[in-house]
């Protein structure tokens, strides 16, 4: 898994925890999204068939209650 991947997947299972602390299931924040495909977003099963784009997260970010900050930062030298 690419590390990309990994920081995607680690997205996902915040959100997902997210979703489950505010007692939602997958079709109810489909609702909010107005989307059926949040069973394919959470089922990634460790690997990925696509990427979700950084909107997708968001919104899915909004419909929990949050949303997602990033930070750009340089990398230390070696």
């Amino acid at each position: 898994m690419s590390k990309t991947q990994h920081d995607i997947a680690d997205i996902i299972n915040l959100l997902i925890r997210a979703r489950k602390q505010i007692r939602l299931t997958q079709k109810q924040i489909g609702e909010k999204m107005k989307t059926s495909a949040i069973g394919r977003l959470e089922s990634r099963g460790g690997k990925f068939k696509y990427s979700p784009t950084l909107r997708t997260l968001n919104i899915y970010a909004h419909a929990v209650g949050c949303e997602i900050k990033f930070e750009l930062v340089k990398k230390a030298r070696k």
